[in-house]
């Protein structure tokens, strides 16, 4: 995260960079702050959906170009099942850590879509 004056003015993201649609990106920033995540996760504890849906629309409207939190939440879920699949395909066996991360991201994903009409009214 850039800041300038103690005010985020960008963010700039290198991992697995390449080229694409900017609300791939966007989803994902919106899955990791917002953040989009179902009960599960242990990466996070006590949000409500509706602090999650005020944070989504506040996020879309601070990044601009036309971005809504409808749509973002439609491609969270394809993000999300794709990271899920990519994981998946370079967990090295069975006990491989990654294989925790395959089922939060499948449990967040199916949270997003049954939560959607909530996170995005």
């Amino acid at each position: 995260m850039v800041f300038t004056d103690h005010q985020l003015s960008g963010v700039i993201d290198w991992d697995t960079a390449s080229p694409g649609p900017r609300i791939w990106d966007l989803a994902y920033l919106a899955y990791r702050l917002v953040p989009l995540v179902g009960p599960g996760n242990p990466d996070v504890e006590g949000h409500s959906l509706s602090e999650s849906a005020r944070r989504l629309r506040l996020l879309c409207d601070a990044y601009g170009h036309g971005c809504e939190p409808e749509a973002v939440i439609l491609v969270a879920v394809d993000r999300l099942r794709d990271l899920a699949r990519f994981t998946a395909e370079r967990a090295t066996g069975e006990h491989d850590p990654l294989r925790s991360h395959v089922n939060i991201y499948l449990q967040d994903a199916n949270w997003i879509a049954t939560h959607a009409e909530t996170l995005a009214p």
